[in-house]
């Protein structure tokens, strides 16, 4: 059984006001487009696509004893662990997701860095021991800061 003491658990969804408006705007003019041209559905049903990828969008974290466990679905389900063994340092940190990263969800920047997150300015900056770099956005940075410096005394 896990030690629930040393293990931090985090669960997001995109929130953000601003995507919903935009995307309430987006879908509501295409289908006013489907009462002006019937024919136009195929606008419609990808708009309405996208709206429930989004919605249904969930990035997962978990870290504990074992690493780092990552899930971004529906994007990839299966949970993804980067072994504390792999890593060279991790810190909490402010990032701008616009400039840093080119927005929200699954990024990989110019550098070849990874991020995954659904809003905010805070994650958890790691690095691995092969110079990579991953970024997990955190709504919960002092709660996930203190469950690493409680894992690295252990």
């Amino acid at each position: 059984m896990a030690d629930t003491q040393l293990e931090f658990r985090e669960s997001q969804k995109f929130t953000q006001p601003w995507l919903w408006f935009v995307l309430l705007i987006v879908n509501g003019l295409t289908l006013y487009g489907i009462f002006s041209n019937p024919y136009s559905i195929g606008p419609f049903l990808i708009t309405i696509g996208i709206t429930l990828i989004i919605f249904f969008s969930r990035l997962d974290t978990q870290v504990n004893k074992t690493g780092i466990h990552y899930r971004f679905k529906p994007y990839f389900n299966k949970w993804k662990v980067i072994k504390w063994l792999d890593v060279r340092s991790v810190k909490i940190k402010k990032y701008n997701a616009i400039s840093e990263f080119g927005g929200f969800g699954i990024r990989i920047n110019f550098s070849g860095n990874k991020a995954f997150n659904t809003s905010g300015n805070t994650g958890l900056d790691i690095t691995l021991k092969n110079n990579k770099k991953i970024l997990i956005g955190t709504q919960k940075p002092d709660e996930l800061e203190n469950i690493i410096e409680r894992l690295k005394m252990e």
